[in-house]
């Protein structure tokens, strides 16, 4: 498990990160329409105030995990906090700590771009 490399997307992913959102899919019983899905999320990720973030886990270019997230806002406690929007890591590699290392690299990811209050930081 070392070798997996935990990254932000970037975007030559995208076509790998589709894949894994229609298994994902698939893993909870749902429907999926991979049609523009690369376009939609390219601006989500990538435009100047991106809404999304996603990280990766990479396996010598491939692909075998993803958690997606966006900063949202507290009105209870007025300020920025980031919310979660799906985990999912290929059934091969699951139950080999992947999920705590991806949601570690999300947190220090969304540390890093400032997606939550200070405040919040320490948690």
């Amino acid at each position: 498990m070392s070798k997996i490399n935990i990254r932000p997307c970037n975007s030559d992913d995208l076509d790998q990160i589709i894949v894994l959102c229609e298994l994902h899919a698939k893993y909870e019983q749902s429907e999926y329409n991979p049609t523009g899905k690369k376009e939609l999320l390219a601006g989500a990720l990538f435009s100047n105030n991106p809404p999304l973030s996603i990280v990766v886990a990479d396996l010598y270019g491939e692909l075998i995990g993803y958690v997606s997230f966006m900063k949202q806002f507290s009105t209870w406690d007025a300020q920025a906090y980031v919310y979660l929007d799906c985990i999912f890591i290929k059934e091969e590699y699951r139950s080999q700590g992947l999920g705590p290392r991806l949601m570690n690299e999300s947190k220090l990811f969304a540390k890093s771009k400032r997606l939550y209050s200070c405040a919040m930081a320490n948690t």
